[in-house]
């Protein structure tokens, strides 16, 4: 039984693992950002929806609210708005690398000119994330079932999560408790001998 739940614990984790690494590549929330244009640094608040690859939302600064849209492929992040430059639509696009809670890459000004950004996630972010609830408190462990505490490594850093798995006769279920942006995932499987 024990040889069975390690083999069923290790292919759980290496699917949590695949799957974290695509959810660590989220870009959604709010960002400090400073973009350096030939006229100097200014800096604005970046707020991101994402979905998928796919992201849009605001940039908030000295020149009100602007749309903006772009992709996150991987850690490559591409962010794309205009301004109003004598009288005309000029098209900013800010091409950068996420690296934990920062991005930082080049500014293009419409070919006219070209520039840096950064930004880094409002709130602090870059912080150790924080270590995964203990069963009793969070509720994760339900009747029958066993929970086990994980964490494994992945090229973006260590993830935490419970494990909580029940056995009904051969068949395995339970929940992959993990911390945001993972959260919550279903587990099931079979028992089968060994």
């Amino acid at each position: 039984m024990k040889k069975v739940l390690y083999t069923m614990m290790a292919t759980t984790l290496f699917v949590i693992a695949f799957a974290s690494l695509s959810l660590a590549q989220a870009v959604g929330g709010e960002w400090e950002a400073t973009i350096t244009s030939p006229n100097g640094p200014q800096t604005s608040k970046l707020v991101l929806k994402q979905e998928g690859e796919t992201l849009s939302g605001m940039l908030k600064g000295e020149r009100g609210e602007l749309p903006v849209k772009g992709t996150i492929k991987g850690d490559d992040v591409k962010i794309m708005f205009s301004i109003k430059y004598n009288d005309n639509d000029l098209p900013i696009t800010l091409s950068g690398k996420l690296a934990g809670d920062a991005i930082k890459g080049p500014a293009d000004f419409g070919g006219l000119a070209e520039g840096d950004w950064s930004a880094k996630r409002a709130g602090g972010g870059g912080a150790a994330p924080a270590a995964a609830p203990a069963a009793k408190a969070s509720g994760v462990a339900s009747a029958g079932e066993s929970v086990w505490d994980v964490v494994f490594s992945t090229p973006n850093g260590d993830v935490s999560a419970k494990l909580a798995v029940k056995q009904d006769g051969e068949n395995l279920s339970g929940m992959v408790h993990g911390q945001p942006p993972m959260g919550d995932v279903p587990l099931k499987g079979t028992l089968k001998g060994d």
